[in-house]
């Protein structure tokens, strides 16, 4: 798991978005909260992308068969401490999906990895 930790920021700009935000009940909050959505949804394209350069399956069947939980924790009761956490889960895909060749003979070849060569396999 990959932590991100912002330590201190510049009472300034702390300062300059609580004016910009006046008027909008909670809106440092909301603002926060909208960011770290979008990196959410950022680590979870990316996580696409890696398994679908990894792997022999398009970033779309992997992304339509795994399930991302985003869990956001914090606010003002938390003390200006936000959290957010992604785990992934889902099912084993069907050898299938992946680059897989079935012959007249009664020969199946797949090729799981990129990186790595296709393999007959036998009696499948």
């Amino acid at each position: 798991m990959s932590t991100i930790r912002i330590d201190e920021a510049n009472q300034a700009t702390i300062e300059r978005i609580n004016k910009i935000l006046a008027g909008v009940p909670g809106g440092a909050y909301k603002a926060a909260y909208n960011a770290m959505r979008r990196a959410g949804d950022t680590a979870k394209t990316r996580a696409g992308q890696f398994a679908a350069a990894e792997y022999t399956i398009p970033k779309s069947t992997f992304m339509s068969n795994v399930k991302e939980k985003t869990h956001l924790t914090g606010g003002d009761h938390a003390g200006g401490v936000a959290t957010l956490s992604i785990s992934f889960a889902g099912t084993v895909l069907p050898l299938l999906e992946f680059n897989t060749r079935y012959s007249r003979n009664g020969q199946l070849t797949t090729q799981v990895k990129r990186n790595g060569g296709a393999a007959t396999l036998q009696h499948a």
